[in-house]
């Protein structure tokens, strides 16, 4: 997350890099800018709605999944077994 002056243009932009829905690291960029300020508010807006955006995407249930699976080997195996016990039974409830 930066905001850099364009010696070319003398505007301002802004760069910042963000995980997508598939987890994959990608580079926004907006320019144009006549003020830093300006750059810095646009930068934390985006980053606000973008935040955003990706939760909406996901479902409680694929949330829960992807959790339960991070936590395999991570985690003991009775903390794994309850805490998959409980998700599933959440899960059961909201169908």
């Amino acid at each position: 997350m930066t905001v850099h002056k364009d010696p070319n243009t003398n505007k301002w932009f802004y760069s910042v890099r963000v995980e997508n829905v598939h987890g994959e690291k990608v580079h926004k960029k907006k320019r144009g800018f006549d003020k830093k300020k300006d750059a810095l508010i646009a930068q934390q807006k985006f980053l606000e709605t973008y935040d955003t955006e990706i939760e909406a995407q996901y479902t409680f249930r694929e949330i829960a999944e992807r959790f339960m699976q991070y936590s395999n080997g991570r985690k003991k195996e009775t903390t794994i077994y309850n805490q998959n016990n409980l998700i599933n039974h959440i899960l059961k409830l909201h169908r």
